[in-house]
């Protein structure tokens, strides 16, 4: 659209100047910009790092709100906190316009349960790091077996690093004969006949980790992949 006018400037001898101006401007569509900073879903039971933003518009005068979840401001990074897996998170966004709100945009969200952790045991080291041993490979010194609690789970891949809760696992031995012995955890700790199960094996034996159960951020209880333990 384009405007003009003019401005009038009176002077000391009563003598009066035009000053003519003209310009022009454009009307678009209020638009914003959301999108998922870590990955192209949200994830139950976690914080989700979203990205909010107005062109034009300053990041103080935008506000959103979320449904299946919670989404709260973090300077000018948004955290976007679902609930329910499977259910839509709709996101809808509103600036401050002359004065005015307006909504700006409404973006949907899939919501996920998160994947299946790694279920691992972790060990220190001759220089005192802590490491997971996820079974197989080059096996696991007696000594830093003896030494660990019991077993944990969590995802560790490039884009998520989160703890799951063990509730139970059970671990199985092999006797002479090639019969199974299984014996169960204490929670997410090695019970002590587990323990005393430890001690009697010898260098190059092997045991396997199974049945186990963990319970994520999202609230859902899962059955994890067993691990093979060899004793170096």
């Amino acid at each position: 659209f384009d405007y003009s006018g003019y401005l009038e400037v009176p002077h000391g001898d009563g003598s009066v100047t035009r000053h003519p101006f003209q310009s022009s401007y454009t009307v678009i569509e209020p638009t914003a910009t959301v999108s998922a900073t870590m990955m192209n879903v949200l994830y139950a039971g976690i914080d989700n790092p979203i990205s909010i933003s107005v062109p034009g518009v300053a990041n103080s005068t935008v506000s959103a709100t979320m449904t299946n979840g919670k989404l709260t401001r973090q300077g000018d990074q948004w955290v976007a906190h679902p609930d329910k897996v499977g259910e839509e998170a709709v996101v809808s966004v509103m600036a401050e316009m002359d004065g005015h709100p307006m909504k700006m945009s409404e973006t949907k969200f899939r919501v996920r349960k998160l994947p299946d952790p790694s279920p691992y045991i972790a060990f220190k080291d001759a220089n005192g790091n802590t490491n997971r041993y996820k079974g197989g490979g080059r096996g696991l010194p007696k000594t830093q077996l003896m030494s660990a609690p019991g077993i944990e789970a969590a995802i560790d891949d490039d884009l998520l690093n989160i703890q799951f809760k063990v509730l139970s696992f059970e671990t199985v031995f092999f006797d002479s004969m090639g019969n199974a012995i299984p014996e169960v955890s204490a929670g997410d700790q090695f019970s002590q006949r587990q323990k005393d199960s430890f001690r009697r094996l010898s260098r190059g034996k092997r045991f396997y980790i199974s049945r186990v159960k963990a319970v994520g951020p999202d609230g859902i209880t899962r059955d994890l992949a067993p691990i093979e333990v060899i004793v170096n």
